[in-house]
């Protein structure tokens, strides 16, 4: 009896030592496998930061690259933009000047007349008629292919929509700044427009160095535009009228 409680004994210690050598070695398994995949975690991380880096540096290069494409691109576009802007002006002045010699004379001519309705300063409703004639002269300057001198002169009669509040004005001396041409489809001029300022008659006594632009479209219509936020009096739009006469090399 004493042999079989010593080898239940015996068996039962031999199974308790067989269970924790597997425990141990489930563990060490267990261990090692989370080791394992620590460091692939490890290195799958890292691969896809270097991959995110590489692909934030070749779009950075990117980006960089196209916006220098770009600017040398627009600045192209600004310079052929110019270039042609002046050969548009180098084409009227040549007309001008063919037109001076044909006719003997020093400046071309253009004059008509103004009629339009302009916006009340205060209410901002069409509330005055606004008419009265007008002439340009352009004369070319010499030794320069694009410049010119121009003068514009322009008496106004003003009057309400009910006849009230009848006046006038004029504009005159005026200066040129600058000047553009705008081209038709055939290659004519369709528009030429002169900016500058002038000195305008008002109530309270002639206003200078206004800011003025003349348009000529078509060699049949005009716009003066008195800049609003000098001279308030001729509401925000231009002043439109009609060209009976003009020299300006514009198609027939």
């Amino acid at each position: 009896m004493r042999n079989v409680h010593e080898t239940g004994q015996y068996l039962l210690s031999l199974f308790y030592s067989t269970v924790s050598q597997r425990h141990i070695s489930n563990n060490l398994l267990f261990d090692t496998m989370r080791r394992k995949s620590f460091i692939l975690s490890a290195l799958a991380l890292g691969v896809a930061s270097a991959f995110v880096v590489s692909l934030y540096a070749s779009t950075a290069m990117l980006q960089e690259a196209t916006a220098q494409q770009q600017g040398q691109q627009q600045q192209g576009n600004q310079g052929q933009g110019a270039e042609d802007r002046e050969m548009r002006k180098q084409k009227v002045i040549d007309r001008v000047r063919e037109t001076l010699t044909q006719q003997g004379v020093s400046r071309v001519s253009a004059l008509g007349i103004l009629g339009s309705f302009q916006n009340d300063a205060e209410s901002g409703e069409p509330s005055w008629i606004v008419s009265g004639g007008w002439r340009l002269l352009v004369e070319p300057s010499e030794g320069n292919k694009t410049a010119a001198t121009v003068q514009f002169r322009s008496g106004l009669h003003m009057v309400m929509f009910d006849g009230s509040a009848k006046h006038t004005h004029t504009i005159t001396e005026f200066a040129l700044t600058d000047w553009s041409v705008e081209e038709d489809e055939k290659g004519n001029p369709s528009v030429i427009t002169f900016n500058g300022t002038a000195t305008v008659s008002l109530r309270d006594g002639p206003m200078e160095d206004v800011p003025i632009s003349i348009k000529i479209m078509q060699g049949s219509a005009i716009s003066v535009w008195i800049d609003p936020e000098v001279v308030t009096h001729f509401g925000d739009t231009p002043i439109y009228g009609v060209v009976i006469k003009s020299r300006l090399p514009f198609a027939e």
